[in-house]
């Protein structure tokens, strides 16, 4: 028997062992997590935004960090990869090119014929400007060229006079060297050394110093823009016309034409235009000149022509429409509210006199040559004819009755007018489709008894005309036509809109008809190739939502369209803030040109270069890196985003209910990837010191909120200012 009082030993298995010791480490790893690292989740998509990976990054948290406010937003990270096309891919595309322009050129250009003559200055040295020592070798033409030419001096071994060229590869107009050099599409011109080296920008040593004397130095400026100047919403009444041809243009030679883009000489009318139109087209294809844009242009109805039905995905291809469709791009309507004003467009105007009770003709009036309508509009009106309402039909469609005395056919307003009720009977069924049917019997007096497009109401929100469609048959109809035509308060209170302001609902419908649609192409068409805003309801170009003007602080770093930090990553725990030092652009202001604010980054060589380009911010990041990551920091003034995108290999964007920031990245061959992470209106830039030099260009939009799909495309500006990056123009040397 077991004494009493005696304690009992428990005996653990192996097994048990084990697991109270792993529990004991799982708890006393959880106790260190809990108070000296941080946990941070973070959610990641991939490039196609197919599936998201969960990650999480520990940082140790300095000694005096305050608890950190909790947040539901989550991060997003994107890596941007290398993209199909290699540089050197592109710049042997562009030799191939080179070559066969000198080769039919005139000798002016070189006259060149062979590409193993032509040599990329981009393959000696950085893609984004080419930074030139004393040359040894005649191996590379470039150094030698602008050696030569800038210094004063001959290099080592040179005895070859080659020389420098141009080559702009894309199909719009380019600005070089600070806007100093306008080059054409596809075109070819010599390079200025003194408007683009020492005459262009104030060359930089690669330690940021522009003073050091010890050192001969030249610099080849490749840096480009498509415009004069940043296209903004204040200067849409100065910034040069856009025109509308008949004739489809692919090449975009606004500024290298010579064409007088100022309005004068009426080649550009301004008069109740925001921008300068030319408007050479006719119906039914029109084109924005210079862009891809391609117009279905026409008041007439799709049930006749099946090219004017709204395609919703045609826009992905470029095709807009200017019909009578409030779904198009411009509507091209027969009404315009502001009849009588330098913007009208037709002569329409509605609060007029009505047709006195006591004098009208008590019945109805039909004017038609087409009796084949779609919406078999002939049959209502013989319907109408059997019953005893008066119904004159005066045209060659049902012909019955005559004018009254003394009254002709040529003047059908006038004619109405002598009627109680004109019956404007459309030849089909489409909303929106309201000719000048409906529109005259308003303007002469008379009431309308309108059967056409469905959605009628909508363009009239008061009680004015009587619908056909409120009726159960014609007997119904006539009916109550009669009545009207006998109760002068209920004849009356059809015209009592016109002694009254037009209704806000009314005026919100039309208020689009302020200018012409001709006016309205060439406003759609210039935010479209300008990227700024476009009301489509009302029909104007609208200011960009967030801010896009590039702006400095009073240290050089960027405070618009963000503001602007680094830090390094030593390892995958660790993060410090690093000192950025301003060597030029110092001062507190805001740049429309393409002037440089340049820094040092941290305590290395590291140089990062920011300046203003068609309404975007460009950034430029060479030089030697500091061990570790470098991240580049830039908060935008949009806490509240949806997830971070990349579209291809270079873009990637975030975006709200209104507007959209992209990053374009473009590096050399073979670097590693760029990652880019976004939460909360901050966006990180990591930058692996391989992937160095860096361009990377903010384009800042308003979203296309009318078309389907457009969230989740880039907009026409966009594309293009993405393909300014990677695809500029280059400069070539040619060897005698």
């Amino acid at each position: 028997m077991r004494k009493m009082g005696r304690k009992t030993r428990i005996r653990w298995s192996k097994r048990q062992q084990r697991l109270l010791w792993r529990s004991a480490i799982i708890l006393i790893g959880l106790f260190f997590i809990a108070n000296i690292t941080k946990l941070h989740i973070l959610f990641s998509n991939s490039a196609n935004d197919s599936f998201r990976k969960m990650h999480f990054r520990f940082e140790r948290e300095p000694a005096n960090a305050k608890a950190p406010k909790r947040t539901d937003r989550p991060t997003w990270r994107v890596s941007l990869r290398n993209p199909k096309q290699s540089k050197r891919e592109r710049l042997r595309v562009m030799e191939s090119d080179l070559a066969s322009k000198l080769a039919s050129s005139s000798k002016s250009l070189g006259g060149q014929k062979s590409q193993e003559n032509i040599v990329s200055c981009e393959k000696e040295h950085d893609y984004y400007r080419t930074t030139i020592a004393a040359p040894t070798t005649t191996d590379r033409r470039c150094d030698a060229y602008l050696y030569n030419n800038v210094t004063g001096t001959t290099a080592t071994g040179d005895n070859n006079n080659g020389r420098l060229v141009f080559y702009n590869p894309l199909p719009r107009d380019q600005f070089l060297c600070g806007g100093k050099v306008l080059l054409g599409p596809n075109q070819v011109g010599d390079y200025d050394v003194e408007k683009c080296s020492y005459g262009g920008r104030r060359p930089l040593h690669e330690n940021g110093d522009s003073d050091n004397d010890n050192d001969n130095l030249a610099v080849a400026d490749v840096t480009s823009h498509s415009f004069p100047y940043p296209p903004t919403f204040e200067n849409r009444g100065t910034f040069p016309g856009i025109k509308v041809p008949k004739k489809a243009q692919r090449e975009d030679d606004t500024f290298s034409s010579g064409v007088d883009y100022s309005g004068g000489e009426k080649k550009f009318d301004t008069q109740g235009c925001d921008v300068k139109c030319r408007f050479e087209g006719s119906k039914p294809n029109l084109y924005i000149y210079g862009t891809d844009a391609s117009f279905e242009y026409s008041m007439e109805g799709e049930a006749y022509y099946s090219k004017l039905k709204i395609n919703k995905n045609a826009w992905k291809k470029h095709k807009f429409y200017a019909t009578t469709s409030l779904q198009s791009e411009v509507p091209h309507t027969y009404f315009s509210m502001w009849w009588g004003t330098p913007g009208s467009e037709y002569e329409i105007g509605l609060q007029t006199p009505p047709v006195p009770f006591s004098e009208g003709i008590k019945g109805a009036v039909f004017l038609a040559r087409n009796c084949n309508s779609k919406n078999n509009r002939e049959q209502l009106v013989r319907d109408l004819m059997a019953t005893s309402l008066r119904v004159d039909s005066l045209s060659s469609c049902l012909k019955r009755g005559s004018p009254p005395p003394g009254v002709g056919m040529k003047n059908k307003t006038k004619l109405i007018h002598h009627y109680m009720f004109y019956l404007a009977f459309e030849n089909q069924r489409t909303d929106d489709y309201i000719t000048e049917k409906f529109w005259n019997a308003l303007m002469s007096g008379t009431i309308p008894v309108y059967f056409g497009a469905p959605n009628i109401k909508k363009h009239l929100p008061f009680k004015g005309a009587i619908f056909v469609d409120d009726f159960k048959n014609m007997i119904e109809l006539s009916e109550y036509l009669i009545k009207v035509s006998n109760d002068e308060d209920l004849y009356n209170s059809y015209h009592a809109w016109r002694n009254q302001s037009y209704p806000p609902a009314f005026v919100e419908m039309h208020n689009r008809t302020l200018h012409t649609s001709q006016c309205r192409m060439c406003m759609w068409g210039h935010a479209y190739k300008y990227g700024l805003g476009w009301n489509h309801k009302k029909q104007l170009i609208e200011p960009v939502i967030l801010p896009r003007e590039t702006c400095l602080d009073e240290n050089g770093l960027l405070r618009s369209p963000a503001v602007e930090s680094w830090s390094s990553s030593s390892s995958y725990w660790q993060r410090s803030m690093v000192d950025v030092t301003a060597l030029s652009g110092k001062s507190s202001q805001c740049s429309s040109t393409e002037e440089e604010s340049v820094a040092r980054v941290g305590s290395s060589d590291l140089i990062r270069k920011v300046w203003s380009s068609d309404g975007c911010t460009d950034f430029y990041i060479g030089g030697d890196a500091p061990s570790g990551s470098l991240i580049l920091t830039l908060t935008f003034p949009m806490e509240d985003h949806g997830p971070l995108r990349a579209y291809d290999a270079r873009t990637a964007w975030i975006q709200n209910d209104v507007s959209r920031v992209s990053l374009v990245v473009d590096r050399r061959d073979g670097a590693p990837e760029v990652v880019i992470a976004a939460t909360g209106g901050r966006v990180e830039v990591t930058v692996d010191p391989g992937a160095l030099p860096v361009r990377l260009r903010i384009i800042v939009e308003n979203l296309d909120l009318h078309h389907d799909g457009a969230l989740d495309l880039p907009s026409y500006y966009g594309e293009k200012m993405s393909e300014d990056v990677w695809n500029h123009p280059e400069v070539f040397a040619l060897e005698n």
